[in-house]
């Protein structure tokens, strides 16, 4: 705010925020880009400082994200997508075979009786006297 600024016509907020949209949604499109390049759907900085990177018009970002890591190659990433693929089944299968002996240990024991972990019968929020209504 300047103090030599008095006042501020009515469509000038209309006119910033509409410009600061415009530019959010152009830098966020190069930055989907950037990630589809590399065939994933998460965005991280380093797809953002790819973006910058490349246009002109964002060269005073450059500072921002200097200490941002590169992404990696197209190639690395598409290794690295690979790995974690393999290392996610692997967890399946291994959730897949827990899950079966735990269902082998529930038929071998009787059934819990209990009240489980619900609230009981109307103790929760709202319910019962007391509560000044």
């Amino acid at each position: 705010a300047d103090e030599e600024v008095g006042k501020i016509s009515q469509a000038t907020p209309v006119l910033l925020a509409r410009s600061l949209e415009l530019f959010v949604q152009d830098l966020c499109d190069r930055t989907v880009a950037a990630a589809q390049l590399r065939n994933t759907r998460t965005l991280n900085a380093s797809f953002l400082k790819e973006a910058i990177q490349a246009t002109a018009s964002f060269d005073f970002l450059q500072d921002l994200v200097a200490s941002v890591p590169e992404a990696a190659p197209p190639s690395q990433a598409k290794e690295r997508k690979e790995s974690k693929a393999s290392t996610s089944q692997k967890k399946r299968r291994d959730k897949d075979e827990e899950e079966e002996t735990e269902d082998e240990e529930e038929v071998a024991a009787p059934a819990k009786r209990g009240r489980g972990r619900g609230r009981g019968r109307g103790e929760g929020r709202g319910r019962g006297e007391g509560r000044g209504s």
